[in-house]
């Protein structure tokens, strides 16, 4: 009976990340906003990235990033990385940001909120 719902041996079990993969997608996902790209340019890509990043999308250029440091758990990597951000208005941030990244069933690049 518990197998039926969910608690038997048989339950999915997310596939582990791929570390090297997941640095590369977000590497690639910073560096084309850096570039002037946008969010949904990634999902052109091959294989396609799904992003969202609020200041991204929210007109905010990326001046610069360094990946401060990464831990690959479970089904994500988690990184935190320094943006040298400039807002719509003009004016210039520095922040740490953290981005959780997976690589299975798709590519995602999210930004961690909590």
């Amino acid at each position: 009976m518990l197998a039926s719902i969910g608690c038997g041996p048989n339950r999915p079990v997310a596939a582990k990340v791929d570390p090297n993969q997941a640095r590369e997608a977000l590497d690639k996902v910073l560096a084309a906003w850096r570039d002037g790209g946008s969010p949904n340019d990634c999902r052109d890509w091959t294989p396609p990235i799904v992003v969202q990043d609020i200041d991204w999308t929210g007109g905010s250029k990326l001046l610069d990033f360094r990946v401060e440091s990464e831990v690959a758990r479970d089904a994500n990597l988690y990184a935190t990385v320094e943006l040298t951000l400039e807002s719509p208005e003009g004016g210039r941030s520095v922040r740490k940001i953290d981005y959780c990244v997976g690589t299975d069933p798709v590519l995602t690049v999210f930004r961690s909120y909590g």
